[in-house]
């Protein structure tokens, strides 16, 4: 177990994986184009990071685009997989239930999986991100900034995060 880029604990054993898993975190957060690669080598690095993989999963659902939810499957059953083999996390453990509710047709039942992460650990953009973007999908304006609005107090100023949580906030006034 190690501590990511944000503070978050994960389940991560190498500091290749967590220095990989923290490129993907700040690319998602950013919309970089890296993120996919790094994505990649973290699974390679370590096959049994359950949240990786349905992270994964949700980036492909996030695409929005039908010939990937084969994908979003494949990274789900990889996730089940890795948690039934495991120690990880219950933050962890919502990221794979999050996935899983979005494959069986509940995009809103992994938006509230995210937000009971972030009851716990406000501090994780990752969730953040995924409930923002979700609910962008969705068409949930509303939800976007109350959920923005709700941790906001959380990111001091020196939060590696803040700015993105501060464009989400933006977005979401705009929206």
């Amino acid at each position: 177990m190690q501590h990511d880029v944000f503070g978050q604990m994960t389940s991560l054993n190498t500091q290749q994986g967590i220095q990989d898993w923290n490129a993907v975190q700040l690319g998602f957060l950013a919309h970089a184009a890296a993120t996919p690669g790094h994505l990649s080598a973290v699974l390679t690095a370590e096959p049994e990071f359950a949240m990786g993989h349905a992270v994964k999963g949700m980036f492909y659902l996030l695409l929005g685009r039908r010939e990937l939810f084969d994908v979003a499957h494949e990274a789900f059953a990889a996730a089940k997989q890795a948690a039934d083999q495991g120690d990880i996390s219950p933050r962890e453990m919502l990221y794979v239930r999050a996935l899983g509710h979005w494959l069986n047709g509940k995009p809103s039942q992994s938006v509230a999986d995210m937000e009971l992460v972030l009851d716990v650990c406000p501090e994780d953009p990752l969730a953040m991100k995924l409930s923002h973007a979700i609910r962008f999908v969705l068409g949930d304006s509303q939800g976007m900034r109350a959920s923005i609005e709700r941790i906001l107090p959380c990111y001091a100023p020196d939060h590696p995060a803040r700015g993105y949580l501060l464009g989400c906030h933006a977005f979401a006034l705009e929206e």
